[in-house]
C-alpha cells in the first residue's frame, strides 16, 4: 500500500531514445557522393543528414582532418541494422592508406532544422529611437566650442596654469622612480669603469716594478765593475762628481710621466657653485646626466681614463632628449659636445653670462641652437624654463 507522500511524487519523465548518430575516421579526402554511393540503401530511410569534408594534412608535422557524417533514423530498427552492417566499413584512398569507419551515438543528439529561422532581435535598427541615444545627441550640440591654444605663444602658455601639463602623484612617482633607477645606473657604471682603471693601473704598476727589480740588478754588476777600475783616481776627481751628480740632481726633470701629477683644473670649475643651481632647478623636468659638472672637485671621474671618459660623455648624449649648455668659460668639449648634440637633432640651448661676451659665430650663427645671454642666475632659470616649455610642447604637438 502506498503512503500519500509516494503517491504525489511526480514520475520522472522517461529519455527519449537516441536517435542520432556519428560516423567518424572516414577518409579526409572523401568525396561526398562516394559516401553516399556506399549508404545509398540508407539515405530514404533518415530524417536528418550531414556531411562535413576533412582536411589533408600538406606537411608531416601536422595531422589530417578525418571526413566525418550526421545520421538521424526515425526507426530505431533500421538504427541498429545500420550501426551493425557500416561499423568497420573500410575504405581505400589512392595512396593505398585503409580507413576503417567507426559508428557511434551522437554527443549532442538535438537535430538542429536549417529551414527553421532564428527570431531576430526585436530591438535591431531602433537605435535613432532610443531615449538614451537621443540625449546623448543632445548633449553633443550643448558643449562649448573648444578654446584653441597657439603653441608658439609661450608667454601666454607660461602666464595661464590651465593649459601647462598636470603632473599627478602617480606621475610625480614614476618619475620619482625612474630618476633613481638612473642615478643607479650612471653611478653603476662609473664604479665599474674606476673599478677596470684601477685594475690596470695595478697591472702596470707590477709591470714596473719587475723591470725595475731587473735594472737594478743590472746596474749593481756594473757598479761592481766600475769600483775596480776607479781605485787609480784621486780624491779631488771623486769630490768634483760628487758637485756635478748633486747639480744634476737640482735640474728638472724632462720625462712627462713624473709630471703627470700636476695637471691643470678642468674647464669650469671656477663655477661649479652656478652649474650647481643651475643642475638643481632642471631636476623639475627629469634627471640630469651630467650631475658631477656641480662639483667642483670632480671626484666622479677623477679615476678615469680619457677614453672612457669620453665613452661616457657620448653615451649620456645619446640617451638624452635635451641639451643645455653653459658657454661663458671657453672649453673645447663644450664645443665637440654641442656638434655632437647638432648630428643627434637634440633641442639645445646655449647660456652665457654677460651682455658684452661674445661666443663663436659657429654657434650664435646656427639654426639648430638656441642662444640667449643672462646677467644672473634667476634670469638663466627664466630663460630655462621658457626654454623647456617651448620645446616639450612642440614635440607633444609633432
Amino acid at each position: 500500500m502506498q503512503t500519500n507522500d509516494q503517491s504525489q511524487k511526480p514520475h520522472k519523465k522517461e529519455p527519449e531514445p537516441k536517435r542520432k548518430i556519428v560516423i567518424r575516421r572516414l577518409p579526409p579526402s572523401l568525396p561526398e557522393d562516394v559516401f553516399k554511393n556506399s549508404v545509398e540503401k540508407w539515405l530514404d530511410k533518415l530524417s536528418h543528414y550531414e556531411f562535413f569534408p576533412g582536411k589533408l594534412a600538406k606537411s608531416q608535422n601536422k595531422e589530417s582532418v578525418y571526413t566525418r557524417a550526421y545520421f538521424a533514423f526515425e526507426d530505431l530498427n533500421f538504427l541498429l541494422e545500420f550501426c551493425k552492417s557500416y561499423n568497420g566499413h573500410t575504405f581505400i584512398d589512392s595512396k593505398g592508406n585503409q580507413f576503417r569507419a567507426v559508428v557511434e551515438f551522437a554527443p549532442f543528439q538535438k537535430v538542429i532544422d536549417p529551414s527553421k529561422k532564428k527570431k531576430a532581435d526585436a530591438r535591431m535598427n531602433t537605435i535613432h529611437e532610443d531615449p538614451e541615444y537621443l540625449e546623448f545627441l543632445e548633449s553633443l550640440k550643448k558643449e562649448p566650442a573648444a578654446e584653441t591654444v597657439d603653441v608658439n605663444d609661450v608667454e601666454y602658455l607660461m602666464s595661464n596654469p590651465s593649459h601647462q601639463p598636470k603632473l599627478t602623484p602617480l606621475i610625480e612617482s614614476i618619475k620619482a622612480k625612474k630618476e633613481s633607477k638612473l642615478r643607479k645606473k650612471k653611478m653603476k657604471e662609473v664604479k665599474l669603469l674606476a673599478r677596470d682603471n684601477s685594475k690596470s693601473q695595478s697591472n702596470q704598476k707590477s709591470r714596473n716594478e719587475s723591470h725595475s727589480k731587473d735594472f737594478s740588478q743590472q746596474s749593481a754588476g756594473q757598479h761592481e765593475n766600475s769600483q775596480k777600475g776607479d781605485k787609480s783616481k784621486s780624491g779631488k776627481e771623486k769630490s768634483t762628481d760628487g758637485k756635478k751628480r748633486r747639480n744634476r740632481k737640482k735640474e728638472p726633470s724632462s720625462d712627462p710621466k713624473r709630471d703627470q701629477s700636476q695637471e691643470k683644473p678642468k674647464g669650469g670649475t671656477q663655477d661649479a657653485a652656478l652649474y650647481q643651481q643651475l643642475i638643481s632647478h632642471l631636476k623639475q623636468y627629469g634627471p640630469v646626466l651630467t650631475e658631477h659638472v656641480g662639483d667642483p672637485t670632480r671626484t666622479a671621474q677623477m679615476n678615469l681614463s680619457d677614453s672612457e671618459i669620453w665613452k661616457l660623455d657620448m653615451k649620456w648624449l645619446r640617451e638624452s632628449t635635451i641639451v643645455i649648455a653653459e658657454c661663458t668659460v671657453t672649453s673645447l668639449g663644450v664645443g665637440y659636445e654641442l656638434g655632437i648634440a647638432e648630428s643627434l637633432k637634440l633641442p639645445t640651448l646655449c647660456l652665457y653670462r654677460g651682455q658684452q661676451k661674445h661666443l663663436s659665430a659657429m654657434i650664435t650663427g646656427n639654426p639648430n641652437f638656441t642662444t640667449s645671454y643672462y646677467l644672473e642666475v634667476a634670469e638663466a632659470i627664466e630663460l630655462i624654463d621658457r626654454f623647456m616649455v617651448e620645446k616639450t610642447l612642440i614635440k607633444k604637438s609633432c
